[in-house]
């Protein structure tokens, strides 16, 4: 039996989205916070000493705070012995123009080694690259406000801050309540300030009411691990909508996938805290940056035995709740038993025949 095989594009090259996601019951560890900007780690490339000795390794400093921590910085050895750096010198107040690291964060200083940085340009809260000049030596006093001993000066290198990865757009995929209602859309989450935006989530009815979501609570903080939704930004809102998500692997920078739990219900008090009303928790479905695909075969009556110009349809879609697929999307295709192909076609697609009997 002969048949054409018709193939038809469901918007996958262009990203179609075909469907689309634990609330307040868990929300006391949701405490409120403010916006701030994030701190930014900074690696040493290619620090030299004059006498020919390194320094390599990080460390991260606040922008808003002036202040370094998580320093990790050894040197090797040549006109002095080499040493490992973990502390901030007590003996100097560090800003974005200089910093002073020294082996021991507490106690008396004296005779243990100190390592001097200066940046040009000053460190920011953005990120890139400033040139390294600066000093090692042994401390002269208690507090390290003084070199002494064998003296080393920075002759080369560069400290620099990598861009912090762009937030990702998460898609509701499969998410069902145990009253059989649904969640579907997406949001944007920002790993690097823990921050949610560009929010677009709606609910289905059944035991209560849908709601459409595109707002944050004001009331409890969001981060990586869970989030509360309403439908409002107004001052008070007792008695609106609330909807709140857990994400049982906590979202990160490079995206991925995480089942939720959760539940709707209605804010109980302004700051949306606690909930009241008719509740309904998250009984499937998670949350997903990761493409996904389904293919689908379709055809109009019975094919029957020496039938010719036959036709069935492909159709290729993301899947339910899947973000948009961007790039290539190859599809390969068999002939069912006792078929040939005679001929394909389908817009958008670029079609290889192969004369193929199954």
């Amino acid at each position: 039996m002969k048949m054409t095989q018709r193939f038809t594009q469901d918007d996958a090259k262009g990203g179609r989205m075909l469907k689309p996601s634990r609330l307040f019951l868990c929300l006391p560890l949701l405490l409120t916070a403010g916006a701030y900007a994030l701190p930014m780690t900074y690696t040493l490339n290619g620090v030299t000493f004059a006498d020919t000795g390194t320094a390599s390794g990080t460390f991260t400093y606040d922008a808003l705070t002036r202040q370094f921590s998580n320093v990790n910085i050894v040197t090797t050895g040549a006109s002095r012995f080499g040493a490992t750096y973990n502390s901030v010198s007590g003996g100097f107040v560090p800003d974005s123009g200089g910093v002073l690291v020294v082996t021991v964060g507490s106690g008396s200083q004296q005779g243990l080694p100190g390592l001097s940085l200066l940046f040009s340009p000053v460190l920011t809260a953005a990120a890139g690259t400033s040139t390294l000049t600066g000093q090692e030596a042994d401390c002269a006093d208690a507090a390290c406000t003084a070199p002494s001993g064998i003296m080393r000066n920075i002759s080369a290198g560069t400290v620099n801050a990598a861009a912090p990865p762009s937030p990702k757009t998460w898609f509701l995929s499969g998410v069902k309540f145990a009253d059989l209602a649904t969640a579907t859309g997406n949001f944007v989450f920002d790993a690097s300030t823990n921050t949610f935006s560009n929010v677009n989530i709606t609910t289905t009815s059944a035991t209560r009411t849908g709601a459409s979501y595109n707002t944050m609570s004001g009331g409890l903080m969001a981060d990586g691990t869970g989030v509360l939704y309403v439908t409002s930004g107004a001052l008070n809102q007792t008695g609106m909508p609330g909807l709140s998500m857990m994400f049982q692997t906590p979202l990160t920078a490079a995206g991925g996938s995480s089942p939720i739990v959760g539940l709707e219900g209605d804010c109980a008090d302004t700051g949306c805290t606690t909930p009241s009303g008719t509740q309904r928790f998250l009984t499937a479905g998670m949350v997903t940056t990761v493409a996904g695909l389904t293919i689908t075969k379709t055809h109009s009556g019975n094919f029957v035995q020496g039938q010719t110009n036959a036709q069935y349809t492909i159709t290729v879609g993301n899947t339910a709740g899947a973000p948009p697929t961007i790039g290539l999307v190859t599809m390969t295709e068999k002939p069912p038993t006792g078929m040939t192909v005679t001929s394909m076609s389908g817009t958008g697609w670029t079609i290889s025949q192969k004369q193929i009997t199954r």
